[in-house]
């Protein structure tokens, strides 16, 4: 099974991406009250992606290693 990030990369997507960013609206959430610094964001897109996969699973099958 290919990981999140190697299948979108091998997927083309249309001009202009599926979904229009511009219908989006950014809203900071932090319980402090504190703005979130977005530059100082560190998570690795790798880490995302197993993170999307393992929930997708589990979502999917009940069981965060596939079906067994």
């Amino acid at each position: 099974m290919a990981s999140v990030t190697r299948r979108i990369k091998a997927i083309k997507q249309p001009k202009g991406g599926y979904i229009n960013p511009k219908l989006f609206q950014v809203t900071e959430i932090d319980e402090s009250g504190l703005s979130v610094d977005l530059k100082s964001e560190n998570i690795q897109a790798s880490i995302i992606g197993t993170a999307v996969d393992y929930l997708t699973r589990v979502l999917s099958y009940n069981n965060p290693f596939g079906r067994i």
